[in-house]
């Protein structure tokens, strides 16, 4: 099971290494526009933060959108995301938003109103700060592991952030999340629409450098401690994680 969660997540990357069209692309997977968005600069002038999902205390398609000061109408507005439509609360008095991902944007529209863009981003708080469900992860590497015997240096980066790895022996035999520095904590924010946190490994093996690229499916951070660690399918095979 860990090898098909493993092959599961690099085929959700190589489908989102290709431009897509609309959210059904990804299986109609609602985790692909899970996240903060912040809406690309237009005529209009208007400055908006969208959050979709993720949001601590509320159902996991809540929408929050804050249109900030300057906006024609600023305010705090809140819906729910489903089969690819935004419905707003009824105080809000809005119409359905159709969401579409087009590449690594996404796409706004409704029946009155002009198509508007949005990029990955950070909620400002400018209309009240948001707490995202978080997850610890740690990682082992057992340099005993013949596999691993002509790799000479490894780094390793989930979401563009270093993350910090144990060294596993007879001794240590599983990394844990009782230091700060032996863990690295995610978020759904942090998933740039695509429902996986990147894993990027970097290493030397044989005088070569190498970069191998994966990633973790946030649906399988289930634990207050994610455990995993470093594999590889022979000395001069690819790299990556698997959960422990």
């Amino acid at each position: 099971m860990k090898n098909l969660t493993t092959i599961v997540s690099l085929i959700l990357i190589t489908l989102n290494s290709c431009e897509k069209n609309d959210i059904n692309d990804t299986a109609g997977n609602n985790l692909t526009i899970e996240g903060t968005w912040v809406r690309f600069p237009g005529p209009s002038g208007d400055k908006t933060d969208l959050a979709i999902g993720g949001i601590t205390g509320e159902p996991s398609n809540r929408v929050y959108m804050c249109e900030k000061k300057g906006s024609i109408d600023a305010g705090f507005y809140k819906g729910m995301y489903s089969n690819n439509t935004i419905v707003w609360d009824a105080v809000h008095g809005l119409p359905n938003f159709s969401v579409n991902l087009v590449g690594n944007e996404l796409e706004l529209d409704c029946n009155v109103c002009l198509p508007t863009k949005y990029k990955q981003g950070d909620w400002s708080g400018e209309c009240g700060p948001i707490v995202y469900i978080t997850n610890n992860i740690t990682v082992g590497f057992n340099s005993n592991d013949p596999n691993f015997s002509n790799v000479n240096t490894i780094e390793l980066t989930i979401n563009d952030k270093i993350c910090p790895f144990t060294l596993l022996n007879s001794t240590v035999t599983l990394p844990d999340c009782s230091s700060s520095n032996s863990f690295i904590t995610v978020n759904e924010s942090q998933m740039n629409g695509s429902g996986y946190h990147a894993v990027l490994i970097r290493y030397s093996s044989g005088g070569i450098s190498h970069t191998e690229s994966s990633g973790i499916l946030n649906s399988e951070l289930t634990n207050q401690c994610n455990k995993y660690k470093f594999v590889r399918n022979g000395p001069n095979g690819n790299i990556y994680l698997i959960k422990m």
